[in-house]
């Protein structure tokens, strides 16, 4: 059976060990890549969720790895929330743009 594993900032890493996935605490992009590359290559996990942060400053090779693979699926989340009043964008810009990577197709939501 597969595991979750969440690579992620070391402070975000101890909330995520409540949920009861496997965690990587790194603090740097490049530490983040080569845990993400360990993941691949270990085929112990069937989920794999990657900071946003760190998956935006992956280079397209490694983009590439990430948006082709289906062992493990890869979700990158925004794990760095800051608690702020904040207005949601009338398109609902964030879910769309997931739910395009997941799928392969743009779709607009009412």
């Amino acid at each position: 059976m597969y595991k979750i594993l969440a690579i992620a900032n070391s402070d975000i890493v101890k909330g995520l060990k409540f949920a009861g996935i496997s965690v990587l605490g790194v603090d740097t992009p490049e530490l983040a890549k080569k845990s993400l590359l360990d993941a691949i290559k270990s085929k112990e996990y069937g989920i794999v969720v990657i900071d946003e942060a760190f998956e935006r400053t992956f280079d397209d090779y490694t983009k590439r790895l990430i948006e082709e693979s289906s062992t493990p699926l890869f979700v990158p989340l925004p794990l760095q929330l800051i608690w702020q009043e904040l207005e949601m964008p009338a398109d609902n810009t964030y879910v769309v743009e997931m739910i395009r990577r997941a799928i392969g197709y743009q779709i607009k939501i009412r």
